[in-house]
């Protein structure tokens, strides 16, 4: 894996981080709010959409992770064939690849956990 790779998904992974930062911060405002009675028809049309619209954006982050580990999954199972543990002589992509890997299976926990939260909130 080359410097140019490991630069391009590092700054993926930033992206994606940020970008589950904003959608958390919406979830709080949203988890705060109390559930309109059924009668205000407006208000309740409102807070659906809002659940609609973090439901969706933490969808497309699920999706958008699924995508990264599927087409990084072959430079991962690359390493682990061919690479040699070494303290003496560590090879630094190697070892940010298995490092960016694993955090972006972390950031897909994460989101599942957080759209389940969200499909729970009734």
């Amino acid at each position: 894996m080359g410097s140019n790779n490991i630069e391009l998904v590092s700054l993926l992974l930033v992206i994606l981080v940020f970008f589950l930062e904003e959608i958390q911060q919406e979830y709080l405002i949203f988890e705060n709010k109390k559930i309109p009675p059924t009668d205000q028809k407006i208000e309740r049309k409102n807070w659906h959409s809002s659940k609609m619209s973090i439901f969706f954006r933490i969808l497309f982050s699920i999706v958008f992770e699924i995508v990264v580990i599927t087409v990084y999954s072959s430079v991962v199972i690359d390493v682990f064939l061919n690479y040699k543990f070494s303290l003496k002589h560590p090879d630094i992509n190697c070892s940010l690849s298995v490092l960016f890997y694993f955090s972006v299976i972390a950031l897909l926990i994460y989101s599942v956990s957080l759209i389940i939260k969200v499909i729970k909130k009734r």
